[in-house]
């Protein structure tokens, strides 16, 4: 937590009993040194030292409660009722013992028999005191802790402290300590014996005057407050209103209805931010593919190009095999008239060949005849041999026989 909000808290606590006692040493409730005496008693001492206690509590522990945001929306839920919490808490603190501190000294006067003290005058220029020196350092510790929980999310559903409301609760709470430390001199037995002009004069009269002086202090640190938030959210809007998106958001420096419409405007910024960066997104995409199809348009004006000159070669070969053709088709009628003549040759040599062919059946008959004739003689020549043969055998049986006879 900022030092500035230790030291406001620090003030809205201390010093409404200042300014009160002051007051009351000035009205001769007590001399100073009596009401150091009083702080003697027991009763006062204990309360001093509680009222001392949690006074250091309040300013220290909430300190750890804010640290612990995590970032969670449970958690800043959490820490906005805290907050909320300890606004209202001070509120009712200082009240309760605006009332019960009177009471506490009142005992300690009344043993000491301090008889020039009063309850009911104390318990007036104390609150008095609350309500109005209280309240100017109360606004300024609310604003600057606001301020410093900037890093904890505000919704309009966390609005607790709206504008009115603290207007109203500061109009009546100053209007009421204006009134009661006004009246509270009626009841001081030191102030009774002074007639109702004097007494307005030497007390009522400058409690007023200081009062309104404190009530316009207070008023002014508001409005000062609410004209600079008002100013910071102009100024925003003008800048998106121009069109620049590069301002940074607001921050939530307002736990009120300023604070709401901080998130609003935050809310429209990051979504039209968005929305632009899409679009940028969407036009350099869209600048990447015209610059493709330009590409692919002028290859395909190169390829279409390429085709109508191969076209134009094709049709020039066209024209060259047309007149081929022309050509191959008067070879092909002259080799068909040769081919004619051909085949007539043909038909006058097939004629000379089955001439030919006939006298070569009649020389194969002659043939098969000789061969025939051959054949028979072939046969009779074999009868022959074997006859020879034969007779070979039998003369040489008959030579065999003839040898034998004459070696007998």
């Amino acid at each position: 937590m900022s030092a500035n909000v230790k030291i406001f808290c620090a003030c809205m606590l201390i010093m409404p009993l200042v300014y009160s006692v002051a007051w009351c040493i000035y009205f001769g409730m007590f001399s100073v040194a009596q009401f150091f005496l009083l702080f003697t008693r027991p009763a006062v001492l204990v309360y001093a030292i509680l009222y001392a206690g949690l006074s250091v509590f309040s300013m220290v522990y909430p300190d750890r409660t804010y640290v612990s945001y995590d970032g969670t929306k449970e958690s800043a839920e959490r820490i906005n009722k805290f907050f909320d919490a300890q606004a209202y808490g001070y509120i009712f603190y200082l009240t309760i013992n605006g009332v019960l501190f009177p009471f506490v000294l009142g005992t300690a006067a009344k043993s000491l028999g301090l008889s020039t003290y009063s309850v009911p005058a104390f318990i007036g220029m104390l609150v008095g005191a609350i309500f109005l020196v209280g309240l100017s350092f109360y606004v300024q510790w609310l604003e600057h802790l606001e301020a410093w929980l900037k890093f904890v999310p505000f919704k309009k559903e966390n609005l607790k402290f709206t504008i009115i409301s603290r207007l109203l609760l500061t109009n009546t709470f100053t209007t009421l300590g204006l009134f009661s430390m006004v009246v509270a001199p009626l009841f001081m037995p030191s102030q009774g014996v002074k007639d109702i002009t004097q007494l307005f004069s030497s007390a009522m009269l400058p409690q007023i005057i200081i009062g309104i002086i404190l009530n316009a202090l207070g008023f002014f640190s508001m409005a000062r407050g609410i004209t600079y938030r008002v100013n910071l959210i102009s100024n925003f809007s003008q800048s998106l209103a121009a069109g620049d998106y590069t301002v940074k958001p607001l921050e939530t420096i307002s736990r009120d209805d300023f604070g709401v419409l901080v998130g609003h405007l935050n809310d429209f910024y990051t979504t039209t931010q968005s929305l632009l960066q899409d679009v940028q997104e969407s036009s350099r995409v869209t600048r990447e593919v015209g610059v493709q199809i330009d590409k692919r348009m002028r290859e395909s004006s190169e390829a279409v190009n390429v085709i109508v000159k191969n076209i134009e070669n094709v049709r020039t070969q066209m024209n060259s095999q047309a007149l081929g053709v022309e050509e191959a088709s008067d070879a092909a009628s002259s080799i068909l008239s040769s081919i004619e003549s051909l085949n007539k040759s043909i038909e006058v040599q097939a004629a000379g060949v089955e001439q030919s062919s006939a006298a070569v059946r009649e020389m194969v008959a002659n043939i098969q005849s000789v061969t025939s004739v051959l054949e028979k003689n072939g046969i009779a020549v074999n009868q022959l041999d074997a006859a020879s043969r034969e007779g070979n055998r039998r003369v040489q049986e008959s030579a065999a026989m003839a040898e034998k006879i004459l070696d007998e």
